[in-house]
């Protein structure tokens, strides 16, 4: 196996424990969790700062994007079961398709809307199979679970426009989103 299957294997492995692992440390604070987990995906590609000149517009959608989509997923699996919430956030695929007459010249055709309406089906049927308790707590779960998939596919989308972004561009993101959470848990010590 070469260097880069290993990779994908790696990474698919990592993706697909994310709630797992996100679960087992809910007694965590959101914000702490996230923190320990961008600084650790950072270190890697410290070595790359010299690549990181990229324009304000970039930071700004990559800092919302992955410390919006992080920080809201690990409290909404603090909040909600995490089957549940890990169905709902796996909607950013469904918006990705449906958003990307929005950040590119082609149109939202009947196939959009179909396969839109067919990914929002199989998600409440799947969400039907739980018996459904109107907990307030679970709701805002749902609701942050929701929004991070909106956030996931917006920060997808939008990155569409950079065709010159360094992958390295990332960990700066990572390094940056870390230095925040760390100075907003000080703040609120």
């Amino acid at each position: 196996m070469n260097k880069a299957n290993i990779s994908a294997v790696v990474t698919i492995l990592m993706w697909s424990s994310l709630a797992t692992l996100t679960v087992s440390i809910n007694h965590i604070p959101s914000l702490l969790s996230v923190g320990l987990v961008l600084i650790i995906a950072s270190l890697p590609g410290l070595k790359y700062w010299r690549q990181w000149k990229l324009p304000l517009t970039v930071w700004l959608s990559a800092v919302i994007g992955m410390f919006g989509y992080h920080y809201l997923l690990f409290d909404a699996f603090s909040r909600a079961p995490s089957m549940s919430v890990n169905m709902i956030q796996y909607l950013w695929p469904l918006f990705i398709v449906l958003g990307t007459p929005f950040f590119s010249k082609s149109s939202l055709n009947l196939g959009h809307i179909i396969g839109g309406g067919l990914g929002f089906v199989g998600v409440i049927l799947t969400l039907s199979q739980e018996s459904v308790v109107f907990n307030t707590e679970d709701w805002f779960g749902y609701s942050e679970a929701f929004i991070v998939a909106l956030l996931w596919a917006f920060y997808t989308l939008s990155n569409r426009r950079y065709s010159q972004l360094p992958l390295s561009a990332v960990v700066r993101f990572l390094f940056d989103i870390w230095c925040d959470c760390t100075e907003l848990l000080c703040i609120n010590k």
